[in-house]
């Protein structure tokens, strides 16, 4: 084998995934396995790659926080709207049609109930 290892073979290593192998950092760069095991000792790749694999998973539980706060958001924007138009609704409407509009206040409540964790009843 006449390649080079590259300044990039721990990227390359890291962009493999899950079937990341030194042997295939090897053939990408026509070198020897050994060459890259003495590469990755020499650079602790393993070391480092637990590094960013940790960064990872933080950073997708904050990306999942923050999308679930947003969805709570507007789950609670939209229950809020339909509450004031129920409450509109049990006003304004004939009198045979509010216990359509209640119904639809109970459902609302327990809605809001379900998502800020409070009492089902």
């Amino acid at each position: 084998m006449s390649g080079k290892i590259g300044a990039d073979a721990f990227s390359y290593y890291v962009a493999l995934g899950d079937g990341r192998s030194y042997e295939k950092v090897a053939r990408h760069y026509g070198v020897t396995k050994r060459g890259i095991v003495k590469a990755a000792s020499r650079e602790d790749w393993k070391f480092r790659l637990g590094k960013i694999e940790r960064e990872v998973v933080e950073k997708t539980d904050q990306y999942l926080v923050g999308m679930l706060v947003k969805a709570r958001t507007r789950h609670m924007v939209l229950l809020r709207a339909a509450g004031d138009r129920i409450a509109r609704a049990l006003t304004e409407l004939p009198i045979d049609t509010p216990a359509r509009a209640l119904r639809a206040a109970e459902a609302v409540l327990l809605l809001e109930r379900a998502l800020v964790g409070g009492p089902d009843e």
